[in-house]
């Protein structure tokens, strides 16, 4: 006996199958259009798909938010880790606070245009974040990106080798 019911795959189907009292990955499947459970009665998974659907925002819409603002937060330190990565990061830390403590203002203004360059990129992805959690529809939660292309022309290109030759 295998249950079914007719779900559009944007839906949290591993959630509808829990509501169902299923219990890991591999104990349903989507095929054609339908969720199927394999040895749950057909009411069974009626019953968690209206629970489901009493409360999309909890079941779908909450979880979907969560995902996605963490892809928005991998993609945007995948991206400054190719420009700038983190070793390079930890190298201009340690040079800038050096810089700071030995009053190198002008090496310490050189490494500050990296780092306020990183911070327009995280300002953006909370502001997308932001924009994540305002959303009523997995379409708008699904849609939203960040345009790193923005940041490629704005990346001051700072060196180690530049900040190790401004002395002063």
């Amino acid at each position: 006996m295998v249950a079914s019911v007719e779900v559009s795959p944007e839906n949290n189907l591993p959630k509808i199958a829990e509501l169902a009292g299923v219990v890991g990955m591999y104990n349903f499947y989507y095929d054609n259009g339908r969720l199927c459970v394999p040895d749950i009665s057909q009411e069974t998974l009626d019953s968690a798909l209206a629970e489901y659907n009493a409360d999309i925002e909890n079941h779908l819409l909450q979880p979907l938010r969560e995902f996605k603002k963490d892809e928005l937060a991998r993609e945007a330190h995948e991206y400054i880790g190719l420009i700038y990565p983190s070793y390079r990061r930890e190298l201009f830390i340690a040079l800038a606070e050096e810089a700071r403590n030995l009053g190198l203002t002008n090496r310490s203004a050189y490494i500050d245009q990296m780092l306020a360059w990183v911070k327009t990129v995280v300002s953006a992805v909370l502001l997308a974040e932001d924009a994540v959690d305002s959303y009523d529809t997995a379409e708008e939660i699904q849609s939203t990106s960040i345009n790193t292309e923005v940041f490629s022309a704005t990346d001051p290109e700072v060196t180690i080798r530049g900040a190790l030759a401004i002395e002063d």
